[in-house]
């Protein structure tokens, strides 16, 4: 008999403990609903189908890109007078850190972690803040060479209007990604008084650009499910892809990879024909999270003897 006491103190204690855990699920899949983070997981045949389509692009960036570094044609136009009509150039006044989860990523490759990065924004509709249509968040290092990219924001819910056409920036964002380094070097020129150095040196200098927590769908399906399967999926060490994987030629054609091609395949000259040397991933998760976080960053720099596997 005294075992029935026993077993329902067993029992309510199970119920209380499940009760709690379905409350804090519900809270936290509330807060994540309403910042835009939390996912359903894909289909694995989706994610299959977006693996094959990110593999084909990416084939054809890269070896665009490999072709273009060998040829004397000149940069595209920038379109750089266009651009200041349709959009928002807004650079902080004041120096900024990295967010939290970039300084271990950060530390690892030696590169600044204090106030040492400029905060820039560029919106479309120009002079509107809100609705916006595009909005592009970055932290700038011109001198060290490196681009966080901390949102990429895009309304594509919104009606666009007849009037909407001529006021909404119709640049891609490797276009407004380089106008904005663009920008800096002028200005970080300017305070070193070296009025040659945003051709010359600041401009080619670049040699990072970060994707801070991966949040398009699909590529963070080809992560989970394809890619990172054997890895450790939290908080474990960085993993580097070389160009002759297809994990690289994947992420490369993926919506987080296809722009860095097109920034260096559209700017081969300005850039002194540095090309993508790796891309890494590595997941920085809280522990409530239920699936990992994935941050990636893009080496740029000069032409290496590895060559993309292309079957």
């Amino acid at each position: 008999m005294k075992l029935i006491p026993c077993l329902c103190f067993l029992l309510l204690s199970t119920l209380a403990s499940t009760s709690a855990q379905r409350v804090e699920n519900a809270s936290y899949e509330y807060e994540q609903q309403h910042s835009g983070l939390l996912k359903a997981r894909m289909p694995s045949s989706a994610t299959d189908a977006a693996y094959s389509e990110y593999l084909a692009r990416g084939r054809r960036l890269w070896a665009t890109l490999s072709r273009e570094l060998t040829t004397n044609s000149p940069d595209s136009p920038s379109g750089s007078a266009q651009m200041h009509r349709t959009w928002d150039f807004r650079a902080s006044p004041t120096m900024n850190p990295p967010s939290a989860p970039m300084i271990g990523p950060l530390q690892s490759l030696h590169l600044p972690v204090g106030p040492d990065y400029t905060k820039m924004d560029a919106l479309t509709p120009k002079g509107m803040t809100t609705p916006t249509i595009t909005r592009y968040h970055y932290l700038f290092n011109v001198v060290n060479g490196v681009i966080l990219v901390e949102d990429m924001f895009k309304d594509e819910a919104r009606v666009i209007t007849v009037a909407d056409q001529t006021s909404i920036g119709k640049e891609h964002w490797s276009q407004v990604t380089v106008e904005c380094w663009r920008l800096l070097c002028d200005s970080t020129a300017r305070l070193l008084n070296h009025p040659h150095a945003p051709t010359q040196n600041l401009f080619a200098n670049l040699r990072y650009v970060f994707m801070v927590m991966v949040t398009h769908d699909k590529t963070e399906g080809i992560i989970n499910e394809r890619l990172m399967v054997h890895q450790p999926s939290r908080n474990g060490p960085p993993t580097k892809f070389l160009p002759n994987s297809d994990a690289f030629i994947a992420l490369l054609g993926s919506p987080n990879g296809q722009g860095i091609a097109y920034m260096l395949t559209q700017n081969k000259n300005a850039f002194q024909r540095k090309t993508i040397k790796s891309v890494t991933l590595q997941s920085i998760t809280p522990k409530h999270v239920p699936e990992p976080w994935w941050h990636l960053w893009w080496e740029i720099g000069w032409e290496t003897t590895i060559k993309a596997h292309v079957p």
